[in-house]
């Protein structure tokens, strides 16, 4: 990221004689782009990039793809051949990681790269034993290339078994993010969407479960040229996700399961389904609170029967929960003016300076005063034929 350097603006002194003119004020310095390093450690850029193709030393070989990124994007050209060249052939494995962590960061600029980084990227993560922090990485690296990443869902779908479940965790994100629409396809990956509903009811890690749900309400419900065609293929996902949510037993992911199938099933979509997600806010669950929170927010303007649970939240002792119950009351602008009162109370007398902040914030979201931040996109449910 380019950074400018800050301005400091001195007063002008003016003539302490009477009658003597005023100066001007001075025309602002042009602002300087922020220039980065020549040098970095006693080395420049072609020196450290030598250290990593040829130092027999790990340490020293750490050092240079710690120093790298240094020079800023201006070395990003430079240095992208040699940094895939060294991971392919590094053998210190704390050395890979650190390479596999600037390369999933390093971006890309044009397509070509893009597929040259997850090709990469791929054969790492196929080849690299169980359990490995090279899975767990290229997971994780694959994610920031995910437009240039569709062909890399058969590897991910692999390392969904992997016995780490940061790893598992990881590859149920990347998959989400990897089969989502874009630009470029108008209906989620059939083939991720196979692979998640799958492994939810195989898999044991609250966490890694909880990222399942989410990759699916990220890509939400295929589309189909023919709407009569919907209800046969949607109902193997749209049972696999009723049959998870009689047998879960974590809150969070009980609400996101209600979620999906609202997107599911249009049909769904009802005060009655959605009031079972706002029942979990009074309960004693904190995920599950803050999850159904999260939940109203992107439900918007349907939620408003439920402000008055909302305004609750606001009294709660969980600050956590305070704070997502002001998110999710400003996502809905002027429909929960109902909660004004309760902000002005907090942004009074709270002593927690974060929160008094996110009370003003609100409160000017739903007078009207200030317009609200985009709320996160969820794919619109599908109505049965």
């Amino acid at each position: 990221m380019r950074k400018t350097s800050a301005l400091l603006f001195l007063a002008l002194s003016v003539g302490a004689g009477r009658g003597q003119p005023v100066p001007a004020p001075a025309a602002p310095a042009a602002v300087k782009p922020h220039e980065w390093p020549k040098e970095v450690g006693g080395k420049d850029l072609k020196g450290w990039l030598a250290e990593l193709k040829d130092s027999p030393d790990g340490a020293m070989r750490e050092t240079a793809i710690k120093a790298i990124p240094l020079f800023g994007p201006p070395a990003r050209k430079e240095s992208l051949l040699p940094l895939m060249t060294a991971v392919r052939k590094e053998t210190d494995p704390g050395v890979k990681v650190s390479l596999l962590v600037v390369l999933s960061s390093i971006g890309a600029e044009t397509s070509d790269e893009g597929k040259k980084l997850v090709d990469l990227l791929k054969v790492i993560l196929n080849t690299s034993p169980q359990g490995s922090p090279y899975k767990l990485q290229t997971a994780r690296g694959l994610a920031n290339y995910a437009i240039y990443a569709n062909d890399a869902l058969s590897e991910l779908s692999n390392a969904m078994e992997d016995p780490s479940w940061e790893t598992r965790r990881a590859v149920a994100q990347t998959m989400g993010l990897i089969g989502r629409p874009n630009e470029k396809k108008t209906s989620p990956s059939r083939q991720a969407l196979d692979a998640i509903s799958k492994r939810i009811r195989h898999e044991k890690s609250v966490p890694v479960r909880l990222e399942l749900v989410q990759a699916l309400v990220v890509m939400g419900p295929p589309v189909v040229e023919n709407p009569t065609e919907y209800p046969t293929v949607i109902g193997p996902y749209f049972r696999a996700v009723n049959d998870q949510l009689k047998d879960e037993k974590d809150k969070a992911i009980q609400v996101w399961l209600n979620v999906l199938l609202m997107l599911y099933d249009g049909s769904q979509l009802n005060d009655a389904t959605i009031k079972k997600i706002a029942d979990f806010i009074p309960a004693a669950d904190v995920g599950g609170r803050i999850a159904a929170l999260r939940a109203l927010a992107l439900l918007n303007e349907r939620s408003k029967p439920f402000v008055p649970i909302m305004v609750d939240a606001l009294k709660s002792d969980d600050t956590g929960t305070v704070a997502e119950a002001m998110n999710a009351l400003a996502a809905l602008e002027m429909l929960a003016r109902p909660a004004l009162p309760e902000l002005e109370k907090i942004k009074a007398t709270s002593k927690d300076e974060g929160l008094k902040d996110l009370a003003g914030q609100a409160i000017d979201i739903i007078s009207g005063k200030k317009a609200a931040a985009p709320a996160p996109v969820a794919p619109p449910p599908v109505k049965k034929p």
